[in-house]
């Protein structure tokens, strides 16, 4: 439902990462179905099912060589196609989520030079200018600082509370 949070909490090997995987549509599951507003995501083109639901990945790839701005504009790839150049509405979004999660002064720098930190709030950007109505998270926190684990959890609370946005996320530490 728009405006919550779940959690998924277990051991490592508990399957986890599986089921939020199978949640984002990455994975197909072995049996029943994800649906977003009535749509069974795993029957949705992949365009259409990444406008419906944002991953952040456990372990994300991040490209040296590209900026910040770059990298977090990705997330509109969905709206308009890899081909398609990013438009004025585009640029827009990816500079709101920038300001929203105070990473604006990181916009020209490579996502490579990043810290731990930077990086995990730069890639919850490109996830958040998706613009979606459900974002699954698989251990978003792992390996960052209590402070910036509470920094990005307090952002993640915000997107919900304000936005209306659903979030799926994998945790290990209540």
């Amino acid at each position: 439902a728009p405006g919550t949070w779940h959690s998924i909490v277990g051991p490592n090997g508990a399957g986890k990462t599986s089921l939020v995987e199978t949640v984002a549509g990455v994975r197909r599951p072995i049996a029943g179905s994800v649906s977003v507003l009535g749509n069974d995501i795993h029957r949705l083109r992949e365009q259409a099912r990444a406008r419906q639901v944002a991953f952040v990945p456990q372990h994300p790839i991040v490209p040296s060589g590209m900026s910040v701005a770059d990298y977090v504009g990705l997330g509109r790839t969905a709206h308009r196609g890899a081909l398609r150049p990013a438009g004025d509405d585009d640029r827009a979004i990816v500079s709101g989520v920038l300001d929203r999660l105070d990473i604006t002064g990181f916009a020209h720098r490579d996502v490579a030079s990043l810290s731990g930190g930077e990086r995990q709030r730069v890639i919850l950007a490109r996830a958040l200018a998706q613009h979606t109505l459900v974002l699954v998270m698989d251990e978003p926190i792992t390996g960052l600082d209590l402070r910036h684990q509470i920094d990005l959890l307090s952002i993640v609370r915000r997107e919900v509370d304000e936005c209306g946005l659903a979030v799926v996320a994998t945790l290990h530490d209540l």
